[in-house]
């Protein structure tokens, strides 16, 4: 089945997903990106500014994910202006995206919001979703669960309308056939396969050596190399003291609200749904159906799962019974988490409105919130003293580090000793870098700057990563240089005669093409006449394996044949070898031979991208109607 799907690909299709590639991440991560900034703002869109803080947030987040894909782009791409731009114009977009969802009145639920962070496999045990797990992710990112609930609605609130736009889009039968047909069209055509002439003068003077120096100068150049001197500090590596008991005592009385367990409710619930812009009329009507709802729950031998599975309005939950699982402080709505922490376990509540609307909740059970002996966590404060010792004794040593070398930037020996820090000479490395740190874009860069090869100086600090910087001072510098003639005499004279033949080769080819065109031949009797095999390719697709490329290209760009009169043709296929052809018929994909399985993928994959172009249609029309104005010079 794969080879089968491997052979249905080709070029378009690989165009497609690539397409679809970039359209996700064009619309990954917006959480809390688009909060409005000061005067340096990098765009505005609307009235909405897009800050400096949050540009480089998505920037950072941009180029990690891509260093961790298996793309795995040139690092100096990625701190190109064209890569710096690409992210800010897909920013702007996404906040068009994100004010047109607002205009029309999209909103988040609750309900959604629940059921989109619960199906997040990073807060999920054994596939169920965990309340404990939530919040210590959450604490430690830095966020609370208002932040985090309130980033995770505006990237659903961002990504609805391209989703809707791009799962209504429209693929006729007709289209699909048409590309299918072209994707599995295959040729049939003769060739011949030139023999390499012999060039009328083999002979190469040195005269014509040294002008073929002169003229291509450039290719014959050493590339600059340095050397330098560094010095390298990385928190990972250091080895402070271990704390001691009274130390971890004094950290458990700090962080004593990080072991204590909160309290965890598991609920379950009953929605009687309600329309975003509610009437006095429909709140009543719903309420008068909760309170129904809520009569029969508390009636004594009454099963509150099969009356949720029955009434509820929530998807997500009445086949599970109404059942949400275990819930934290944080974890849903102020209104609802009022009314569920006023439960004891077997209680049911009144109708509770929120803007889902009306819920009948159950508390199922309680977990009561309790401290963790010392005893239980004194690995956990062991290995956060070392970090905090780790981490305060790398923030002294590194700004110890900057200050002597701002003060002294003509050595680094003196940081080094004073500091016993290693200082270490790198191998000789070229812009193309070296190994380890020196295959770091940022440290290339720093060493063939202004700073270090013309002025002898020592460079900022480099930051290679969280805790991990590298400071470097020149050791040796070797200029670009010519490479003499007389070193690369025999490369030259192999360059003229490769030149001389593909230039004889292809006047050859030219002449015996004119032949052809002019009937006075055929291709086979040219075969006869140059001693070579005609061969014969019968149904070929584009990509064929074992074809050579450039003459399958050639084939697959040349006419349509007419009747009984085949269309000639000529391919260059490098190092002086030619080919001449005669394409005889076409034919188009037979789609009866196409599997089930691939049409449907074939399909998708198409609606995909004409989803894709819509959504690009509704962007450029948003571009038309809203004022963005950029600040290149603030990236």
């Amino acid at each position: 089945m794969l080879t089968k799907l491997r052979d249905a690909l080709s070029s378009w299709i690989g165009i497609a997903i690539l397409i679809l590639v970039l359209f996700a991440f064009s619309f990954f991560g917006i959480e809390s990106y688009f909060s409005a900034s000061n005067d340096t703002y990098v765009a505005k869109v609307g009235k909405v500014e897009i800050s400096q803080q949050s540009y480089q947030n998505t920037l950072n987040n941009t180029r990690r994910n891509l260093l961790q894909s298996k793309q795995k782009p040139d690092p100096s791409y990625l701190d190109s202006t064209a890569f710096k731009q690409g992210v800010l114009q897909r920013m702007v977009n996404q906040q068009l995206l994100l004010g047109a969802s607002k205009t029309l009145g999209v909103v988040v639920t609750d309900t959604a919001l629940r059921r989109q962070i619960a199906a997040t496999s990073q807060f999920q045990v054994e596939g169920k979703f965990n309340s404990r797990l939530y919040l210590a992710a959450l604490a430690q990112s830095g966020y609370t669960p208002e932040q985090y609930q309130e980033g995770i609605a505006e990237e659903m609130l961002g990504n609805f309308l391209p989703q809707v736009i791009s799962d209504t889009a429209i693929v006729t039968p007709k289209r699909l056939d048409n590309l299918l047909q072209l994707q599995g069209q295959t040729r049939d055509f003769r060739f011949i396969s030139l023999p390499l002439p012999v060039p009328a003068n083999v002979q190469v003077t040195q005269a014509e050596i040294n002008t073929y120096y002169q003229q291509h100068r450039q290719e014959f150049m050493t590339p600059a190399m340095v050397s330098v001197q560094y010095v390298e500090l990385t928190a990972a590596t250091m080895r402070p003291p271990v704390p001691d008991t009274a130390a971890l005592q004094v950290l458990y009385k700090k962080e004593k609200s990080r072991f204590t367990q909160a309290a965890e409710y598991q609920v379950a619930h009953i929605l009687i749904s309600l329309p975003a812009e509610a009437t006095a009329k429909q709140q009543q009507k719903a309420l008068l159906r909760a309170e129904k709802i809520e009569a029969q729950a508390k009636m004594k031998g009454a099963n509150f799962a099969v009356l949720a599975k029955k009434y509820s309005d929530d998807l997500g939950s009445k086949n599970q019974g109404g059942s949400l699982g275990w819930l934290g402080k944080g974890d849903t709505g102020p209104v609802f988490q009022k009314a569920m922490m006023a439960l004891q376990p077997g209680q049911i509540s009144a109708p509770v409105l929120s803007k889902d609307g009306y819920h009948i909740i159950k508390l199922l059970a309680l977990r009561s919130g309790k401290m963790q002996p010392f005893d239980e966590v004194r690995g956990q404060l062991l290995i956060q003293a070392k970090k905090i010792a780790r981490d305060r004794a790398y923030s002294r040593i590194a700004g110890k580090l900057t200050d002597k070398t701002y003060a002294n930037p003509a050595s680094l020996a003196a940081a080094a000793t004073s500091l016993k820090l290693p200082l270490q000479v790198s191998a000789m490395f070229s812009r193309k870098g070296g190994k380890g740190i020196f295959a770091n874009s940022k440290v290339i860069k720093a060493a063939f700057s202004k700073q270090i090869i013309k002025l002898n100086g020592t460079s900022d600090p480099i930051s290679l990563g969280p805790q991990h910087i590298v400071v470097l001072h020149l050791a040796k510098y070797a200029p670009t240089r010519p490479i003499p003639v007389a070193e690369v005499g025999d490369s030259i004279r192999r360059l003229i005669l490769a030149e001389r033949v593909h230039t004889a080769a292809k006047q050859l080819a030219e002449k015996w093409m004119a032949e052809l065109n002019k009937a006075k031949t055929s291709l086979n009797k040219l075969a006869k006449r140059l001693k070579v095999t005609v061969h014969k390719a019968k149904a070929v697709h584009r990509a064929q394996p074992g074809q050579a490329l450039a003459l399958n290209k050639a084939v697959f760009t040349a006419a349509h044949p007419g009747a009984n009169k085949p269309v000639l043709g000529m391919a260059d296929l490098g190092q002086g070898h030619f080919a001449l052809f005669e394409l005889d018929a076409i034919h188009a994909g037979d789609l009866s031979k196409l599997p089930a399985f691939q049409r449907d993928y074939f399909l998708s994959q198409i609606g995909k991208i004409q989803g894709f172009e819509d959504v690009e249609d509704f962007v450029q029309a948003l571009r038309q109607v809203t004022k963005v104005k950029l600040k290149p010079k603030n990236l």
